[in-house]
């Protein structure tokens, strides 16, 4: 992972047309789109890519000296020849390969998706998910399995009946959901070093003004559209961009 600092060039909005998106790998660990999305054919990809509310898809294509980006976001917050910082996978060739964009000019950062919520947020929303989603199971379960077992005569097959109810409705979904919150917690480990990259080392602070919602998404007053995945995180920000650096690396 890198960041690098200087002018956008040659940007375009390119439609989102399935046939022509660039090719998603599987892995998304380090890029701009979920697995859900990897090797669909740009499905996924065309759907999530500002195609919402009613505006067409399309992704963001551009240069900054002669590295390549392909970016995802809900929309530009940045213009042609602006001074951005792009944190970005240095790896992936032709390809989603932004992962953050910071505009000094505007003071807005665009995080692209699944990345910036922090690890603490994460476990927090995915903890309370699982424990819903179980209690609802186990709940539903036990309540149609007890209809079942008034018609049993023998109690060892009701309490059997029980346990395979409890095992299946509540245990069971809390291992699938300890596995989706395995795979957003590497996301949001990622996102911290994003974070972090950036100049945003104090993560609990930004963590407690996100909770408070006091970090608003992005509103464009020229179109009236506004960009979920753009906020305002300059006041967490504990350094002033150096232009005579090229980039960094994380």
């Amino acid at each position: 992972m890198k960041v690098i600092y200087g002018k956008v060039q040659k940007l375009q909005c390119v439609d989102a047309i399935v046939g022509e998106l660039p090719k998603l790998r599987s892995q998304a660990t380090a890029t701009a789109l979920v697995p859900m999305f990897a090797e669909s054919g740009g499905m996924g990809a065309a759907a999530t890519l500002a195609g919402v509310n009613g505006f067409p898809g399309y992704y963001i294509h551009f240069y900054i000296d002669d590295v390549e980006f392909y970016a995802a976001f809900t929309g530009v917050f940045f213009h042609e020849g602006e001074d951005v910082y792009v944190v970005y996978d240095e790896e992936v060739k032709q390809n989603f390969n932004v992962l953050a964009i910071l505009n000094k000019n505007n003071n807005l950062l665009g995080m692209a998706v699944p990345f910036g919520h922090t690890v603490a947020m994460s476990d927090k929303a995915h903890n309370k998910t699982a424990l819903i989603m179980g209690g609802v199971m186990a709940i539903g379960s036990c309540s149609i399995m007890a209809y079942f077992a008034t018609n049993m005569h023998d109690i060892f097959e009701s309490i059997y009946l029980y346990i395979y109810a409890i095992i299946f409705s509540f245990v069971l979904p809390l291992f699938i959901a300890y596995g989706i919150k395995k795979q957003f917690r590497g996301y949001a480990e990622e996102s911290e070093r994003i974070y972090k990259i950036l100049g945003i080392n104090d993560i609990d602070a930004l963590n407690a003004e996100i909770n408070k919602n006091h970090l608003k998404p992005y509103e464009d007053k020229e179109t009236n559209r506004i960009y979920d995945d753009v906020h305002n995180y300059t006041e967490f920000l504990n350094y002033e961009p150096q232009p005579l650096v090229d980039d960094r690396t994380d």
